[in-house]
């Protein structure tokens, strides 16, 4: 082959290569421009941060909004945020997230391309997560949050992927799914009296729903779907702890939905054998699809509790047993399941002798609270909840007893609790429809 016939072939591959990388960028180009917001962005300054969904912004700083101060996020709005970074607004500040069952709001992690599996086991990103502070029960509102993901969140100092600290009832709070939680909890309320509605906790590394230190309000329609790989590293956890004095939520159609015995489920859903006769002093890991604690009061309506291996119902301190004990505590309408049937009720060893977890068991299974026991996941007929990585359906099929039992007598005749026929947090897709990921992972956003 001569030296021209040589050239011409190099002119002809050089050519090829260059069209081919020019289609290459066409095919990654971003759908939405990208903002990059650092410690120097101007708009931190200001009084009013308005974020809006012709772009995607990528958080390299935090954001904190004072007194008088906003963050408005509209629909169809996606925010990506480095690594450890949060999203504070303190008392008298304003946060409004407002999404659409089309548009939803969108908090994730910058770090992720899209393409993994839903099964990953471990996240090495994560970013600190949204906190909103309230000035107690009578205080004014501090916004609205409808409609809106939070993803790979719960790092850092945080203790929680959306932090509730006293925010008044006049707040609103509906549609809300936090996935991959970290090491910290999906939902904490920090005292106050919000309601909220609608709330979905995906595959936390941590407890779905943590309601502390005097928190006073009503929430319906709780979902903690948890993935039989997490947590990996958190030693105590529950689908929904209720600690601190004062405490007194009211909670219907609530589902706490544990892995069960599914392969690869994480050892940590065994360490309440800490609470067994194998360890009579009491000490140990706290695990639990209800955990009850810190002198707490509660009342909770037409719940599930299911999936976890060991504890349906740890009670691990005195004066909350005592509450649960005279009635001014407790669970009614509700289903609880364990894989180890003998520990559905737990207990903990001298605190209330000479009562063990065989009479907490005989009193929380009075007829006058109608509460029931499963002894296997499948009699709550589950359309499916373990196809993680594509698309689960974590609710009732037909014909399951789910999809009729419900009560909303005494407290529960409030307006505020919408009085549907199932129990558990749903009868069917419903409010899981349209806005939902349970694929984060496998999500490309704007890459």
């Amino acid at each position: 082959m001569n030296r021209a016939t040589i050239n011409l072939l190099l002119l002809l591959f050089t050519s090829v290569m260059m069209i081919g990388c020019k289609k290459e960028r066409a095919l990654v180009q971003k759908a939405k421009p990208e903002i990059l917001i650092n410690s120097q962005d101007p708009r931190l300054a200001d009084n009013s941060i308005h974020l809006s969904a012709d772009t995607v912004y990528v958080l390299a700083a935090h954001i904190n909004r004072a007194r008088n101060q906003s963050l408005i996020v509209d629909a169809g709005t996606l925010v990506k945020i480095r690594d450890q970074y949060t999203i504070n607004i303190e008392a008298g500040g304003k946060f409004e997230s407002v999404g659409t069952e089309a548009e939803p709001v969108i908090f994730t992690s910058s770090a992720y391309q899209g393409g993994a599996g839903g099964g990953v086991s471990y996240q090495p990103h994560s970013w600190g997560g949204i906190s909103v502070s309230g000035n107690g029960v009578n205080g004014e509102s501090s916004g609205i949050i409808q409609y809106t993901r939070i993803e790979f969140a719960g790092s850092g100092s945080m203790n929680g992927s959306l932090v509730l600290n006293d925010i008044s009832a006049s707040t609103k709070l509906s549609h809300i799914q936090v996935s991959y939680s970290i090491n910290s909890p999906s939902f904490r309320f920090n005292g106050g009296n919000v309601n909220a509605s609608n709330l979905l906790s995906y595959a936390s590394g941590n407890s779905d729903f943590y309601i502390e230190n005097g928190y006073n309000g009503m929430l319906q329609f709780l979902l903690g779907y948890r993935h039989p790989f997490f947590p990996k590293d958190i030693a105590d956890f529950a689908g929904l702890k209720i600690s601190g004095q004062g405490t007194f939520p009211l909670i219907s159609n609530l589902t706490i939905l544990g892995p069960g015995n599914q392969q690869g489920t994480s050892y940590r859903y065994g360490d309440t054998l800490s609470y067994s006769t194998y360890y009579p002093d009491g000490q140990g890991n706290r695990v639990g699809a209800l955990h009850t604690t810190g002198g707490a009061a509660f009342s909770i309506r037409n719940a599930v509790f299911s999936g976890f291996q060991k504890t349906g119902w740890l009670l691990d301190e005195r004066e909350a047993a005592l509450k649960v004990s005279s009635g001014e505590s407790g669970c009614m309408y509700c289903i609880f399941h364990t894989e180890d049937a003998a520990r559905v009720f737990i207990l903990s060893p001298s605190l209330f002798p000479p009562l063990d977890s065989d009479d907490m068991y005989v009193h929380v299974m009075k007829d006058e609270f109608h509460n029931r026991i499963f002894p296997s996941m499948n009699e709550f007929l589950f359309t499916d909840f373990t196809n993680y990585d594509f698309s689960p359906k974590p609710f009732p099929a037909t014909g399951s007893p789910l999809l009729s039992g419900a009560d909303f007598t005494g407290l529960f005749a409030n307006v505020f609790f919408e009085k549907v026929a199932f129990i558990g947090s749903n009868g069917d897709a419903g409010w899981l429809n349209g806005w939902t990921n349970f694929t984060p992972l496998q999500t490309n956003y704007n890459n």
